[in-house]
């Protein structure tokens, strides 16, 4: 059965443990007072989640075990990095199963993330993907145009431009 998990917080370590079933470390890297917020629906094949933070911070994360999580960046400040990456606003983060990935927020980052079972992938994925083994794999088709993608990359960034309006 699906839960909602809100999760309001003024310390940094407290935020760390907000996301469930994730490993995380937090270091705040700027003076003042931390706020950070987490909203999550869980299910049992997977979580949709949107996490605020608004202070300079690295972020050490370990996704669930055996889940591939896809996230995007509503709000990032310059500077802010993953995977040793620029982390721009509308980039694609890749996080692979049971792996360690390194993310420096600026300052500000407002982000949203789907996270999915292997077993649920498995059911829905193209025959071909049906070999995907966890942290053994080395890339995943990301981008429309079906090039393989790094886990733990900034891996793609909307090229949309906004659309004039008609008079």
């Amino acid at each position: 059965m699906a839960k909602i998990v809100e999760h309001q917080s003024r310390d940094v370590d407290d935020q760390a443990q907000a996301l469930d079933g994730w490993q995380q470390r937090y270091e705040q890297l700027s003076a003042g007072r931390f706020e950070g917020r987490a909203w999550q629906l869980v299910m049992d094949e997977g979580t949709l989640l949107r996490e605020h933070t608004n202070r300079h911070l690295r972020e050490q994360i370990t996704p669930p075990p055996d889940h591939l999580v896809l996230a995007i960046p509503l709000a990032v400040m310059p500077g802010s990095s993953f995977g040793g990456r620029p982390l721009e606003r509308e980039s694609l983060m890749v996080f692979g199963p049971d792996e360690e990935y390194d993310l420096v927020s600026a300052g500000e980052l407002d982000l949203i993330g789907l996270s999915v079972h292997r077993d649920t992938l498995a059911g829905l994925a193209p025959p071909k993907w049906n070999g995907w083994s966890g942290p053994s794999a080395n890339a995943i088709w990301a981008s429309p145009r079906k090039r393989p993608v790094p886990f733990g990359r900034c891996c793609w960034r909307s090229r949309a431009r906004p659309r004039k309006r008609a008079p």
